[in-house]
């Protein structure tokens, strides 16, 4: 809040930190095709959304990276 770093800057810090990829998540840039693959409930129960396919395996964002279950 403080304005000491940039959000993006906090993300690829933390993403490092957990060995995950970071991710800019912006509503303008979700796949609707990917989102359709997964029911409501999950995605908001889980706080988790898919993001891109690759390979087919589908490429999640999450809030807590650290949620071994749901990974």
């Amino acid at each position: 809040q403080k304005g000491l770093i940039k959000r993006e800057q906090l993300g690829k810090a933390l993403g490092i930190l957990h060995n995950v990829r970071y991710f800019p998540l912006s509503i303008n840039h979700l796949d609707r095709s990917l989102v359709d693959l997964l029911p409501e409930d999950f995605i908001f129960d889980k706080r988790v959304m898919p993001v891109a396919n690759e390979g087919g395996r589908l490429i999640m964002a999450m809030v807590d990276p650290t949620d071994r279950p749901t990974i």
